[in-house]
């Protein structure tokens, strides 16, 4: 559907989670973009009704919050 949540770490690169309805087995979706605006990775989620989005302090995952299974899901950065 579109955007749902931002964070922005401290090189720049903004992470962008994407809303979608769930179906059953569909993976949410993060954008990462650099500070040009282009996307450099794309990266999985648990699942696709992303709400929410942080990094965590030490900048090493995001932190999503996910509608239809009201949870908050941890998910690591190996860029």
């Amino acid at each position: 559907m579109g955007p749902s949540g931002l964070a922005c770490d401290s090189k720049g690169t903004l992470y962008v989670s994407q809303y979608d309805f769930a179906a059953p087995g569909r993976a949410g979706l993060i954008l990462a973009l650099d500070p040009y605006g282009k996307v450099v990775h794309e990266i999985a989620a648990p699942a696709a009704e992303l709400t929410g989005l942080a990094l965590t302090l030490d900048g090493m995952a995001l932190v999503a919050t996910e509608a239809s299974t009201n949870a908050v899901y941890r998910i690591r950065l190996d860029m």
